[in-house]
């Protein structure tokens, strides 16, 4: 009898780890991925991914599938489990080893994706073709964004309504490194139209390396890095702020970037483009031509040729910022332009963003960013390159762009806590918008009067998680201001 319980107890105990065992494991994934030769993906991972394509070399014992982007099977991959592509396209070799289940559901051609609303990416628009996710980790957004042509939708003081159409095609005819986008578009408040082509050659598949170029005619604006367009929109149609400054631009530009490894970038642009102010219309037929920034200190803008060039670089440390110990994304960018043979100045952007979140309840978000533009000390910089503070997007509690200067310091601290989809935050930001006193974009961008630096705190409450588009809502008050008042934020994302 005893035996027959110590068998039973045995089985019982072998049942429980058999399904231990088989408990599916769930990864998604919003960025490349490469199954090497020699590595296995379990059979008890389901792999999911939503943005980026998918290369195999190894074993596939589990279970893959990819809305939109594509599959390629390479010649030494074993498929035992299940494939499943939504949308996208497989390429395999003939020589794949398959004893699991492929499955291709291609809707309207090879190239085109579900149409989806894509929140994911902070802008108000629809993704129809194949454009995934270029920036270096889906956690953050980028300082400087890869150039990219995709249908959007807009709205502001300056343009009016818009509406651009655009696609990005990746490996074009039979040639896999050549990648063609294209856009264009009507501005109904300028009665303007916009259109952009990119040709973009793209080398070696584990560490890719691109060659592009871009001609354009559109709109531009140079505080992107502040507040996203979703945002923007957002604010011009409870509030009438419109966070940007736009400019009418035409021009090309030349880049090459390096990535490795999706965690360190390189990239170099020469620009050539002419800048113009906006046109609005009074009515239909008087057309108003005026500055497009708020000129506090009697700066000019600088209407016509510019030339320069850029250079970027930032490197991502981390996998999550949903773990502990985070991510973490660190960047530089320096530019440097003329306008003629005499006009010439410097910009230089630094930025650190870490995200950081333990058991999934509570996160802490840091981001410091510090940027300069100089040039000729006897000569001013053109004022659409100025840098201002306060509002939604970079200064909470004070007043929309009352902070106004060639050089700018901005700090921004959160911590939350998390109940289930529903984020408590407490936040303190500081910021300073200065002159520049040495000429230098390397003396000035530490070199400030600390004792002007406003402070603001605040709590905020917000939807979803580090990946999901939220529903953010946020009230600060200044510290450095007697009698400040309390000033609300409604918003479609964090904060940065």
């Amino acid at each position: 009898m005893k035996s027959i319980i110590k068998l039973t107890f045995i089985v019982l105990i072998l049942i429980t780890f058999s399904f231990a065992q088989d408990e599916i494991v769930i990864k998604e994934k919003f960025d490349d991925y490469f199954l090497e030769a020699g590595d296995t993906l379990k059979a008890n991972v389901h792999l999911k991914m939503f943005v980026g394509d998918v290369k195999i070399a190894g074993v596939v014992n589990g279970n893959i599938t990819v809305y939109g982007g594509k599959i390629f099977l390479d010649s030494t991959s074993v498929i035992n489990g299940k494939i499943k592509n939504i949308g996208g396209k497989i390429v395999k070799k003939e020589s794949v080893i398959v004893n699991g289940d492929i499955v291709e559901a291609s809707i309207k051609g090879n190239h085109v994706k579900v149409p989806e609303f894509n929140w994911n990416r902070s802008k108000f628009k629809y993704n129809f073709g194949d454009n995934r996710s270029l920036n270096i980790s889906h956690t953050f957004r980028e300082a400087d964004p890869f150039p990219n042509y995709e249908p959007e939708i807009d709205f502001n003081r300056q343009e009016g309504f818009s509406f651009q159409m655009g696609d990005v095609r990746n490996g074009v005819g039979n040639m896999e490194t050549l990648d063609v986008g294209f856009k264009g578009g009507y501005l109904f408040g300028m009665k303007e139209w916009e259109a952009a082509a990119m040709v973009r050659f793209n080398f070696f598949e584990k560490n890719k390396l691109s060659l592009y170029t871009n001609l354009y005619h559109q709109t531009e604006h140079f505080d992107n890095w502040r507040t996203n367009d979703l945002d923007n929109i957002i604010s011009y149609l409870f509030k009438g702020e419109d966070n940007y400054d736009r400019i009418l631009t035409e021009g090309y530009k030349i880049g090459l970037q390096q990535k490795f490894k999706n965690a360190l970038k390189f990239k170099f642009e020469y620009i050539s483009q002419k800048e113009d102010t906006i046109g609005l219309y009074k009515n239909d037929t008087e057309k108003e031509l005026r500055p497009i920034v708020k000129n506090i200190d009697g700066l000019p803008f600088m209407s016509g040729k510019l030339n320069g060039f850029c250079i970027s670089n930032s490197i991502n440390i981390g996998k999550s910022g949903m773990t502990f110990p985070g991510e973490m994304l660190i960047s530089g960018i320096y530019e440097n332009y003329g306008y003629g043979s005499d006009w010439s100045f410097d910009r230089l952007h630094l930025e650190c963003n870490y995200i950081t979140t333990i058991s999934r309840t509570i996160q802490n978000r840091t981001r410091v960013m510090s940027s300069v533009v100089t040039g000729n000390p006897n000569i001013d910089h053109p004022v659409q390159y100025e840098y201002w503070l306060g509002g939604i997007g970079s200064l909470r509690g004070i007043q929309f762009k009352s902070l106004q200067g060639n050089k700018m310091l901005l700090i921004n601290q959160e911590v939350g806590i998390g109940f289930k989809d529903i984020w408590v935050f407490g936040f303190v930001d500081a910021g300073i918008v200065d002159k520049n006193i040495n000429n230098s974009v390397s003396a000035d961008l530490l070199d400030y009067d600390f004792d002007d630096m406003k402070s603001t705190f605040g709590i905020g409450i917000e939807t979803g998680d580090l990946y999901e588009w939220g529903v953010r809502f946020d009230i600060a008050k200044e510290t450095s201001a007697e009698n400040a008042p309390w000033i609300g934020y409604f918003r479609m994302s964090r904060m940065f």
